[in-house]
């Protein structure tokens, strides 16, 4: 488990391997669903980084939430790809 999330979170860790299902594209319902947890897991980050204090967590907290919203922005962007085909 990551040192940056406490123990008994429910925040679901995404990866490209997580996201890429045996090579094909992700359904619309996947994307959507893949958004869901990843709105989720931002929120509750900021709900944590408000909760716990010191450098090494925040920063921790920062790193983890800019790469959630990096992955947030590429599966909004892969959903509104496939909402206009």
């Amino acid at each position: 488990m990551n040192a940056a999330v406490p123990a008994g979170s429910v925040c679901q860790v995404l990866t490209w391997e997580n996201i890429m299902s045996n090579g094909r594209s992700l359904s619309l319902v996947e994307l959507e669903q893949r958004i869901a947890i990843t709105r989720d897991n931002i929120r509750q980050l900021v709900e944590q980084a408000a909760a716990f204090s010191g450098a090494g967590d925040e920063a921790r907290n920062a790193d983890r939430i800019a790469q959630l919203t990096e992955e947030l922005e590429r599966l909004v962007k892969q959903r509104d790809a496939l909402l206009k085909k």
